[in-house]
């Protein structure tokens, strides 16, 4: 059984090996480069991330009304962060959505006048969503078309 513990690591090496194109005995380095460079291309892109989000932001112009804005390949956490970066350059509701008409739009609205909780219903059944959240920030997903998600928010005004 210990011959068979050791054919089994000598196995896994010669894949790793393969996988990785290098000679066996050079697999812990060529990995151990492998996931440098690894980390090196995520924090690039985080830092890219980081970058377009505020490039958006700062492009963002002020306005009385609503902030209604789509922005391709974000993350949940992207469009929380842009929708409370941007809260402040709004004096109504404040939309932040990433997604596709096919798998929908996740959400995250922030506002700087008032308590939010009491519009996730209403958003939820005008613009078929799910989602809900506190008096600060709510997020979801609505499955409404683009047109429709940016037609309700720009005519929607806060009472």
């Amino acid at each position: 059984t210990a011959y068979k513990e050791l054919a089994d690591r000598y196995n896994d090496i010669l894949t790793l090996s393969d996988m990785l194109c290098a000679p066996h005995d050079s697999v812990p380095e060529v990995l151990s480069s492998f996931l440098y460079k690894f980390n090196e291309m995520k924090r690039s892109e985080a830092l890219y991330k980081s970058e377009r989000l505020n490039a958006i932001a700062d492009s963002t112009q002020v306005t009385d009304g609503n902030i209604c804005l789509f922005v391709d390949d974000a993350g949940a956490d992207d469009i929380r962060k842009l929708s409370v970066r941007l809260k402040d350059k709004c004096k109504g509701f404040c939309i932040v959505l990433s997604g596709s008409e096919n798998d929908g739009y996740a959400y995250a609205v922030t506002s700087p006048c008032v308590k939010l909780r009491p519009y996730a219903a209403e958003f939820n059944s005008a613009l078929s969503g799910r989602g809900g959240g506190k008096d600060d920030m709510l997020q979801g997903r609505f499955n409404a078309k683009k047109q429709k998600i940016s037609d309700y928010f720009n005519s929607r005004s806060i009472e």
